[in-house]
């Protein structure tokens, strides 16, 4: 009883909430537009995840090729089916219907058209037809909103305000960009960027986005390395790529209205099978280059990454522009906005390959072109053209190349508009006989419309009018020229001075329509013409341009049908009462509800539970999705590793990246991408994913690294060393002693690149007091060596001996560590013992036969005689010299006679000098000349010489 008594207390206080909202129209706007965000926002996830899932399930990990073929073949040919059988209106992209809904049609949507667009959109993009996903959502969210505004019982001028509310949150969903979603309804949906619906755009938009957050996560549609402008000079290439966007747009544009035409001409029996020509098109393409199937996101970020081919990304841009152009015209549901992204980032692809080849010092890489590719493409198709610079920021997150974006935007929108004189979504409604309104004729509702000053149709006008009828009914009034109506609809206006021409000429009783087919000499009936939306403004134009001061109002869905007219007077008084309107204060809102619409409370909790419902469908698609996205991309990891063990790394890049794609937020394969990457001589595609990675975990040990070693390559010592540094203090999940060790070891390595330093034996002594393993301390040792430090590397390799006497290594060590330090018999005899313990040493026959010779040539032993060391003083020069002949054979040193072995009475300072003199040509003998079999000996005989 409690309970029940609590749930009718709130239902008290719910019914008077929601009668609240009904009186107050804000919060009808704010509530209104919550639900349109969230409900389109799950139907756009459900939609993306759908179609991702039964992608999956018809192209599943390494499908045969003749899938490719079959596959599209019967998903355009189900499509058709239900195309032509239950849904009519779902044909197309579905923004020249959404737009044909706001101006025409009454802001009506059935609930049919948008299952329908729903469902055949899903069948045919996941068969791989190449269109996108992006404009049929925003018809589905207008769609959900005009629905809901029916319910309500809203007017219809007031559901026409919720469909650019759907329309922007349906955008924000399918892209993931908020703000391009509310720019694109109100630039391309409205017409006009100060329309009153700004706010519930807004709020709809951030709802749906939030809903897409909270299902699919925070990713950008793409992930691109951070490109930027090299040198100023390149803003030209970019108005390069600006024109041969605007060409290409124009071209496309062309090629989708002709191929367009083509199909509609054909009989209507045929329409059922028209759809299958684009998914034939698209199978066969397919066939032989599998990216030209789908909307192909996987390869576009590929592009932008800088994986170019140039022969290969020009093939695509064809290719893609055909096919997506066929399967449009031939009546298939899809958009173009993806397709137009793809063609874009060829495009751009292309213009940037060949500027890089001819100026590789001045330019970006071509991924860079790519990016300001698609916003061209977009432009240029599109026609919004501060959308797509807004859309490609949002799309990749990278806001360093925004300037060249809005340069080659504008000149591809400049260079299409002047190519192709009307938009894709006016042309494509011009072809269905539907007259949309053009940029240059819209907002018209701050100074008034034409439906304002409208006049009825008078009585007489109709099929059977008479010549004496219409002239009977112009005298004493203020028409001064007669709509004629012909049986198949309106004809023109003809002047009243014509009517009465042909009423003496004794033609009253002929047929007004009839007029211009008689033998008389009656003027033209003139065709200019307005719609109800036209502003009042361009209805004073066009009246003064006529030269008639009245003319007719039409239907923009049959300009043959004749709504009334529309005189000067009335002009001018319908913008007297929009002065005065505009003069008084007044709100921009949803208005009154019709008195028989349901009641609200039912309304809400419709749609509450269909929100519930979604809510539940979304998170058991995703479950389902991400289930199935982890086992492919583990699929594709796994053999990622397989091809990067055997020694093939760019093939192991194309697996990594599947894996990647499909498993965004995993840091195991990002890392391993980068791996394969660095692998590929690519380095800074690798430097990009290991950014997105150390951004989110800047601890990573294996990212750092990797960084380090991509830095260290392009040269950039200094950051290679903070990343080598950030890696030792950073996190490892196994064996972190030996992963540290490793990079202490490519520290060291990098250090003793630039010679010996405290900084080098400084690291070699951490690692020395790091570590037991004697593997390690062998590597030490050797590096001890090379740092400079001969006493520090024999201690250590002693150490290494006492520890295993028998390793023929450690004696091979302190070998070199006394040949280092002039100490040529000790030397030999730590050689000599390694040969004992492995005969076949090589290093060890070859170090000790060098031992041999230096310390037979050595003038500084101990115990020498003065004669023998001047013999050898004078074996010394006498090498040096024929080293100098044989680099140098004019030269005047290595011609000179030597000096005799017994003339000198004091052979010590004889010794000297030849030893002087020996220092002296080996100097000039370094400089520039290559080493020899002899150099080595003579390097460490005369080091042992020099103080």
């Amino acid at each position: 009883m409690f309970g029940r008594n609590v749930l009718r207390a709130l239902a008290g206080r719910g019914s008077r909430w929601l009668d609240g909202v009904r009186r107050s129209e804000h919060q009808l706007t704010l509530l209104l537009s919550l639900l349109i965000g969230t409900l389109v926002g799950l139907t756009i996830v459900a939609f993306i995840l759908l179609t991702g899932h039964l992608s999956a399930r018809m192209y599943p990990a390494d499908a045969p090729a003749w899938r490719r073929l079959f596959v599209p073949v019967v998903g355009s040919l189900v499509s058709a089916f239900l195309l032509v059988r239950y849904f009519p209106l779902a044909r197309g992209s579905g923004i020249p219907q959404t737009k044909f809904a706001l101006f025409v049609g009454d802001g009506v949507i059935g609930l049919r058209t948008v299952v329908g667009k729903f469902v055949c959109c899903c069948t045919t993009l996941a068969s791989g037809i190449a269109l996108g996903r992006e404009g049929p959502s925003v018809h589905i969210g207008a769609g959900l909103a005009s629905l809901i505004g029916q319910r309500i019982g809203l007017s219809e001028a007031r559901i026409k305000e919720l469909i650019p509310l759907g329309g922007s949150a349906a955008l924000a969903a399918a892209f993931n960009t908020p703000i391009a979603g509310v720019l694109f309804a109100l630039e391309e949906i409205v017409g006009d960027l100060h329309a009153p619906i700004l706010g519930g755009a807004v709020v709809s938009s951030a709802t749906a986005w939030m809903i897409l957050h909270a299902f699919l996560g925070d990713e950008p549609l793409f992930h691109v390395a951070g490109y930027q402008l090299v040198h100023p000079s390149e803003l030209a290439i970019y108005a390069v790529l600006g024109v041969v966007g605007g060409v290409a747009s124009a071209g496309f544009v062309k090629l989708l209205l002709w191929m367009r035409r083509g199909f509609l001409a054909r009989p209507g029996r045929w329409a059922w099978l028209s759809p299958v020509a684009g998914g034939l098109m698209v199978g066969v393409l397919g066939f032989f280059v599998p990216e030209v199937l789908g909307v192909g996101y996987d390869y576009i970020e590929r592009t932008l990454n800088g994986e170019v081919v140039l022969q290969v990304v020009v093939l695509l841009a064809l290719l893609k522009s055909v096919a997506t152009a066929t399967c449009y015209a031939s009546g298939n549901a899809g958009g173009i906005f993806g397709p137009s992204l793809f063609i874009g980032a060829m495009i751009g692809a292309t213009v940037g390959a060949i500027a890089h080849a001819l100026l590789p010092g001045s330019t970006a890489l071509p991924g860079a072109y790519a990016v300001v590719g698609m916003g061209t493409a977009f432009a240029g198709i599109v026609r919004t053209p501060l959308t797509s610079v807004i859309m490609i920021f949002e799309l990749t997150r990278d806001y360093t190349i925004i300037v060249p974006l809005m340069i080659s935007n504008l000149l591809a929108y400049y260079v299409s508009h002047r190519l192709q004189r009307v938009p894709i979504y006016e042309a494509l409604a011009l072809q269905e006989g539907i007259h949309l309104p053009s940029g240059d004729h819209r907002g018209g509702a701050r100074s008034g419309t034409v439906s304002q000053a409208i006049r009825p149709i008078p009585p007489a006008a109709g099929p059977n009018c008479t010549v004496a009828d219409a002239l009977a009914a112009t005298q004493g009034s203020a028409l001064e020229a007669w709509p004629v109506v012909a049986p198949d609809g309106f004809a023109g206006l003809l002047p009243a001075p014509a009517l009465r021409d042909a009423s003496d000429n004794g033609l009253g009783d002929a047929k007004v329509h009839a007029l211009d087919r008689l033998d008389h000499a009656t003027p033209a009936m003139t065709q200019m013409h307005l719609h109800p939306d036209h502003g009042l403004p361009l209805a004073l134009e066009r009246i003064h341009a006529s030269g008639v001061r009245l003319l007719p109002v039409v239907s923009r869905a049959n300009v043959r049908e004749l709504l009334g007219l529309v005189s000067l007077a009335d002009v001018v008084d319908a913008l007297g009462v929009t002065a005065r309107a505009e003069a008084a204060p007044r709100s921009l809102t949803f208005g009154e509800l019709r008195l028989d619409a349901p009641s609200l409370a039912t309304t809400v909790g419709i749609i509450l539970a269909a929100v519930a419902a979604l809510a539940a469908a979304d998170t058991w698609l995703v479950r389902a999705d991400r289930a199935q996205n982890r086992a492919d991309a583990r699929r594709n990891f796994e053999a990622g590793l397989k091809l990067e063990v055997g020694g093939d790394p760019k093939g192991a890049v194309h697996r990594f990246q599947g894996a990647v794609g499909l498993a965004r937020g995993e840091r195991t394969y990002r890392v391993a991408l980068a791996r394969a990457e660095l692998s590929s001589d690519r380095v800074e595609e690798a430097q990009a994913a290991l950014t997105d990675v150390l951004r989110q975990h800047h601890t990573d040990g294996e990212a750092n690294l990797l960084m380090a070693r991509a830095s260290a390559r392009r040269g950039a010592g200094e950051d290679a060393m903070a990343y080598y540094h950030r890696a030792l203090y950073g996190h490892w999940p196994n064996d972190a002693a030996a992963h540290r060790a490793e990079v202490r070891f490519e520290v060291i390595d990098l250090l003793a690149r630039r010679g010996p330093s405290r900084e080098l034996l400084a690291e070699l002594l951490l690692l020395e007091q790091s570590t037991e393993d004697p593997a390690i301390d062998r590597r030490i040792a050797d590096l001890y060596l090379r740092a400079g430090a001969p006493d520090r590397s024999l201690d250590a390799w002693r150490r290494i001996s006492r520890a295993s006497p028998r390793d023929p290594a450690a004696y091979v060590g302190m070998g070199e560590a006394h040949l280092a330090r002039h100490q040529y018999r000790a030397a030999a005899a730590s050689f000599r013992t390694a040969l004992r313990l492995d005969p076949r040493n090589e290093r060890a026959q070859q170090h000790l036969a060098l031992s041999d010779d230096v310390t037979a040539l050595d003038p500084t032993g101990r115990g020498l005689s003065a004669r023998t060391r001047y013999e050898r003083s004078i074996a010394l020069l006498a090498l040096v010299r024929q080293e100098l002949r044989e680099c140098r054979p004019a030269s005047a040193d290595a011609a000179r006679a030597l000096p005799p072995v017994d003339e000198p009475a004091d052979r010590d300072a004889a010794a000297e000098r030849n030893l002087d003199e020996a220092e002296r040509l080996w100097r000039t003998r370094q400089a520039g000349c290559p080493d020899s079999p002899a150099s080595e000996k003579l390097a460490l005989v005369l080091s042992a010489v020099s103080p």
